[in-house]
């Protein structure tokens, strides 16, 4: 490869590196965040519920606190007071769940549902109901009643850090104004239902229907630890399950590989340095080469092994007539090629006295040795040597 050619190929090279650069990673100057809204408890992630799971350990650090499915199960608590609490962009419970979770209630306990909605089987009676206006606003406000009325706010992002985006925030019914098992707990300025407690047997559930005002983008905004002290006030557990649709086992699909390399920065990125490894090789180096010549010997002129073969085949056998019949189409050959002469002219033995300058009878004697050979019905040795010392002669002197 030339000087030339290889930096034309480094050049290209650099260019695809560079638009590949430019193409696959997205420069920005904000954190790399993924803004769904699962809120996973584990989870550091705007809408993740890390901090949310870590308050609630300390609060209430002299206690257990254990998460659903995975380290207990409802059925199985003997505790005198038990607050459980579920968080999540949604809450659904089939009518196993639900009876459950109501028997658990009336027992005593205390449920906190943190849900953007609800899919609750029960009693078509029961006014679980959503307000179908609810809000569409970046900012939500909630207005919690008491002797002394709190205001907290949240304000709602997604994709970007730098300016609010509008979202649905779900209300739940005007109906449970009128009911005296339900007190109304937070609403908005314009009285649609946000936070709500229904008395149920010896327990409580408390419903509150924007699970954001608890993810991890709320605790960089104002108030946040006020407004979580302001919700768990309300209880005094013995024991705290956390629950979440991801601890169900099969409630929800995990993730593919793909999706979570993707979901990583660092996997992201050496994900497509290997895709750009294998479109590289593809281009540059999957082209077919030659294959290495192996090292062959010299040839080698066998055709004069092939006579002294036949030669000696020939004297093993006794075939003299034969060897003196290729012995005489050799010297016509000679003849035809080197002087143009027949042997059946009728000038032949004159001509080729004069083109070939060697001596009348030694011609004369060289043919009639092989006519004698024709006439002949053995050749014997001496023959054979005798005819062979005539061609010699004929070929040394012969110009």
């Amino acid at each position: 490869m030339s000087t030339r050619q290889f930096l034309l190929v480094g050049l290209s090279g650099l260019t695809i590196v560079a638009l590949l650069i430019f193409t696959l990673f997205d420069l920005k100057d904000i954190p790399d965040l993924q803004w769904q809204e699962h809120y996973y408890l584990n989870s550091k992630q705007p809408y993740g519920t890390w901090i949310f799971h870590e308050m609630i350990r300390q609060r209430y650090r002299d206690i257990p606190v254990v998460r659903n499915i995975q380290d207990t199960t409802l059925n199985v608590v003997n505790s005198g007071k038990t607050l459980y609490v579920y968080i999540g962009d949604y809450a659904t419970f089939d009518e196993f769940e639900t009876a459950e979770l109501l028997d658990f209630a009336e027992r005593g306990n205390d449920l906190l549902i943190i849900a953007g909605s609800f899919d609750v089987t029960m009693d078509e009676d029961e006014p679980f109901l959503w307000d179908p206006e609810g809000i569409y606003d970046s900012t939500v406000t909630i207005i919690y009643p008491g002797d002394s009325a709190i205001v907290h706010s949240f304000t709602y992002y997604h994709e970007s850090l730098n300016r609010p985006a509008l979202k649905y925030f779900g209300a739940l019914s005007e109906d449970l104004w009128n009911d005296d098992e339900h007190t109304i707990y937070g609403l908005t300025s314009d009285s649609l239902i946000l936070f709500d407690q229904w008395t149920l047997g010896g327990g409580r559930v408390f419903l509150h229907t924007i699970p954001a005002m608890f993810s991890n983008l709320a605790a960089k905004q104002p108030n946040y630890r006020t407004h979580f002290n302001l919700i768990f006030d309300q209880f005094e557990p013995d024991l705290v399950i956390l629950d979440h649709i991801s601890l169900h086992r099969g409630s929800i699909p995990s993730e593919s590989p793909l999706q979570f390399i993707l979901g990583e920065k660092s996997l992201r990125m050496a994900y497509f340095l290997l895709l750009f490894a294998a479109f590289s090789f593809i281009i540059f180096k999957s082209k077919r080469r030659q294959r290495v010549i192996p090292t062959r010997e010299s040839n080698v002129n066998t055709s004069l092994e092939y006579v002294r073969t036949l030669s000696d085949l020939f004297l093993q056998q006794k075939q003299h007539k034969k060897l003196i019949k290729h012995l005489e189409d050799i010297f016509n050959h000679h003849l035809r090629k080197r002087y143009f002469l027949d042997r059946h002219d009728e000038n032949f033995i004159p001509n080729l006295v004069r083109k070939s300058k060697v001596d009348h009878g030694e011609i004369v004697a060289l043919l009639e040795e092989f006519d004698r050979a024709y006439k002949k019905l053995n050749v014997g040795d001496e023959h054979l040597v005798l005819l062979n010392q005539l061609l010699d002669s004929f070929y040394k002197k012969c110009k």
